[in-house]
């Protein structure tokens, strides 16, 4: 990753990077651990989803969080797909949501977004299973009739991805075109809908299709061999208070998604919703959600290592132990001065590290007078970033002495 652009963007914005939240996130380190084995490892071994909230008011971190929880599920060799819940999103409709996450659908060792991206994985992972050049396509067809005996949610989604497959097979771009469209939710396409010989699909269909190919999607995902699949729904882009109109949106998609994800059968997938306190206040008011809610075990919470919970109150640490917003605001510090020397060596050799980190133990303290809360990492980010970068440009400690104005507008911070 290239660190100086990364802390010129978080020292703008304290929003997080898209790539490399592992190597600067501090304070998570058993959560995530726990979130590896228990649902990467134990839950998609067996096709079981899930989903998870993580709760936070702005600035505690909530991007960060779902970035590196992304991360981890590639490492562990799953799909990801990020979607910001955006005002520019009617996610009321379901087919529109998954439109997005099939735009997002990403998978390791394949740069490219999106179904074609995915379906060209496949297609060259199971070739590579042929020891054989010369009889590879052969083996390719058997796998992808094999894909025949999966008992995929909705039917239409598994005679298109069929087809799709034999085309990259026999190369005839018009039908992959189609069938790639068709996949990515162009289902009401009449032009896209003749190539493939499918029946449109109507408006007062779409949103069971849009469910329907959701898990469709993720179940074939598990089948191309692939552990499951991690999405992450993020409302970070959404102003302070979220308007009335796009917060029933929001309880909408929830109210619809999250009875049918427990239901599903070798899926594989496991859904992050990252929400502010408010609208995790509204969902109580619905009884159906209440429930989803509701944690299992009242007096053992995620943070109190109940991987079951529901809810990841990332305020919940610091409802215990008020000090730990130091504490985390001091480890930022060191983590960044440490990636920032470790990344430059030349570059900062006139400075004396030590020094540093324990300047920076000082820029914590400066931030935790002004807000003693979970909600201030996004400032320390902020201002750690724009020293370090100080120093790196002019190889000066002259302008630490006074913090520049911190501002508490703008997306999550790391």
């Amino acid at each position: 990753m290239n660190l100086i652009e990364i802390f010129q963007d978080m020292a703008s914005t304290g929003q997080p990077p898209l790539q490399g939240c592992v190597d600067l996130g501090v304070g998570y380190e058993d959560v995530f651990q726990r979130l590896e084995k228990t649902y990467m490892s134990g839950f998609f071994m067996r096709g079981k989803s899930a989903e998870k909230f993580v709760v936070g008011p702005y600035g505690s971190g909530k991007t960060h969080f779902l970035r590196q929880t992304l991360e981890i599920a590639r490492k562990n060799n799953c799909a990801t797909a990020e979607v910001q819940l955006s005002r520019n999103i009617d996610i009321a409709k379901i087919l529109i949501v998954y439109k997005e996450v099939a735009r997002e659908i990403a998978v390791p060792g394949q740069k490219r977004k999106g179904i074609e991206g995915l379906l060209k994985a496949y297609y060259d992972n199971v070739r590579l299973q042929d020891n054989d050049p010369e009889i590879s396509d052969e083996f390719v067809r058997s796998a992808i009739e094999a894909l025949e005996d999966v008992a995929f949610e909705h039917d239409g989604f598994r005679r298109v991805l069929i087809r799709t497959l034999k085309a990259i097979v026999r190369g005839e771009k018009d039908i992959i075109d189609a069938g790639c469209q068709w996949l990515s939710g162009e289902v009401a396409d009449k032009d896209v809908a003749k190539v493939l010989k499918m029946s449109t699909i109507t408006a007062t269909e779409q949103d069971a299709f849009g469910r329907r190919a959701m898990f469709s999607l993720c179940q074939f995902i598990k089948a191309a061999g692939y552990n499951g699949t991690v999405i992450g729904f993020d409302e970070a882009e959404q102003a302070a208070n979220v308007p009335a109109k796009q917060l029933n949106k929001i309880l909408s998609m929830a109210r619809s998604e999250i009875d049918a994800i427990t239901r599903l059968q070798g899926g594989a997938v496991l859904i992050f919703y990252a929400f502010t306190p408010d609208v995790i206040q509204e969902m109580q008011r619905y009884p159906a959600l209440q429930q989803r809610l509701a944690e299992p075990d009242p007096n053992r919470r995620f943070f109190d290592g109940n991987d079951y919970s529901p809810q990841i109150d990332l305020a919940q640490p610091f409802q215990v132990n008020n000090s730990k917003s130091l504490i985390i605001l001091q480890r930022i510090g060191e983590r960044l001065v440490n990636l920032m020397f470790e990344t430059y060596q030349e570059e900062m050799q006139a400075f004396d590290k030590n020094q540093i980190l324990t300047a920076s133990h000082d820029w914590a303290d400066e931030i935790d007078a002004r807000n003693a809360s979970i909600s201030n990492r996004r400032d320390m980010v902020r201002l750690t970033c724009s020293r370090l970068l100080h120093m790196y440009h002019t190889g000066s400690l002259e302008e630490f002495v006074e913090p520049p104005e911190l501002s508490h507008a703008g997306d999550e911070e790391v």
